[in-house]
């Protein structure tokens, strides 16, 4: 028994709380591993948290500062480090102020492996890989639907991605494909489960016979929902709508203020929205990886309004293109979109069938095999050369 005892690993999963989708999947993760005979623990830290360093607080505030209030500057930010030397330089410039950190992290848990669910963490770790510091494998989830130049490292044992294009993406970054798996992206099993969506309306008090809009802003409540309100007001036709509002407490008095004529139900952070999606018609959000992930393991066809930009309008544009989204952009009216949509059943249907071909709802379960792979199965080794045995 003591033998067993000691093969079982620890697995450390280093998150950043920029939203909560990189959070959620980190926890997904876990979820997953703390159902495997092979795992002694899986701890999950948000490496920018609470007790991080002085940087990883400043570089997590200015990150979001700047998605709301200087979106345009993010957006050239984010293209600028997508060439090859800006994300060189960068990469070194977060390695040598986060690597710290990670030293004492490394120091209290003593992982046997880690997981990245952010670049950020991961570039420490690249370098600490590099300089001979750290020799347990580097597993890095990506948690969008385009690969960014930030997270492209020789060091990484292994990349888990949602899409086959996401390979090729890859590919044409020189990682070899023996490192790169499609997995999906991590989301938690009450996604995979089957509900009653009656029982809902009734439980929240909605008219049964009235479609739901469910919109979301993310963990954040961030995108613009008083906006979506105001669109869904001038709809001639009558809907519930059912708005989570995150972590914004302003923004639930924002919406409160405002005069709707149809069934309303606004919810902060909640953990409620498989149930939610389970429920609604259609989500209006913004395109983060993980509500988009959630979205399509519930077959809820999407629209997009005002995604940031960046991660999200990649997002927008990949999952429009596979037919499970429409993206609304300045010149559309939100309201002529949903009335479209819910006067084309036909048309939702398709959406219908698009989504389940394309989600994995089981990518939590896929993380687990590529990380007892990694951790059983792999000789410890990285770079080009560490796919060959």
């Amino acid at each position: 028994m003591q033998d067993v005892e000691k093969m079982k690993k620890t697995i450390l999963i280093l998150s950043a709380s920029f939203g909560t989708g990189h959070d959620q999947a980190a926890k997904a993760i876990q979820e997953k591993l703390a159902e495997q005979a092979w795992v002694k623990k899986a701890i999950v830290i948000d490496f920018f948290g609470a007790k991080s360093s002085r940087f990883s607080s400043l570089v997590k505030n200015t990150y979001l500062h700047m998605l709301q209030h200087y979106p345009d500057f993010y957006d050239f930010l984010y293209h600028f480090v997508q060439s090859p030397h800006s994300a060189l330089i960068t990469q070194k410039v977060s390695a040598s102020y986060l690597k710290r950190q990670l030293r004492m992290l490394l120091a209290i848990h003593q992982p046997d492996l880690l997981v990245f669910t952010h670049p950020f963490p991961c570039s420490a770790a690249a370098h600490l890989r590099k300089t001979g510091y750290l020799n347990i494998p580097i597993v890095a989830q990506l948690t969008d639907f385009s690969v960014h130049r930030f997270w492209v490292y020789n060091e990484v044992d292994e990349y888990c991605i949602a899409t086959e294009a996401m390979r090729q993406e890859l590919l044409a970054q020189s990682i070899p494909s023996c490192r790169l798996t499609v997995t999906g992206i991590p989301i938690t099993a009450k996604f995979g489960n089957k509900m009653d969506p009656a029982n809902l309306k009734m439980e929240l008090g909605l008219t049964e016979s009235f479609p739901i809009l469910l919109i979301m802003g993310g963990g954040l409540g961030l995108g613009a929902i008083p906006e979506i309100v105001r669109e869904i007001a001038k709809l001639p036709i009558p809907v519930n709508l059912i708005i989570t509002a995150g972590h914004n407490y302003r923004l639930t008095e924002e919406i409160a203020a405002l005069l709707i004529r149809h069934p309303t139900i606004v919810l902060p952070y909640t953990d409620r929205i498989p149930e939610l999606m389970a429920a609604a018609d259609l989500l209006i959000t913004k395109p983060g990886g993980l509500t988009c992930a959630e979205a399509m393991a519930m077959e809820l066809p999407i629209i997009f309004f005002r995604p940031l930009p960046g991660q999200e309008e990649d997002n927008a544009l990949y999952l429009v293109s596979q037919g499970v989204a429409r993206w609304v952009h300045y010149r559309q009216p939100l309201s002529d979109v949903i009335h479209s949509m819910l006067n084309s059943p036909a048309h939702l249907v398709d959406i219908r069938c698009n989504l389940r071909q394309l989600k994995r709802p089981k990518a939590a379960a896929a993380v687990c095999s590529v990380i007892k792979r990694q951790l059983f199965d792999k000789p410890l080794g990285y770079g080009k050369e560490s796919c060959k045995t």
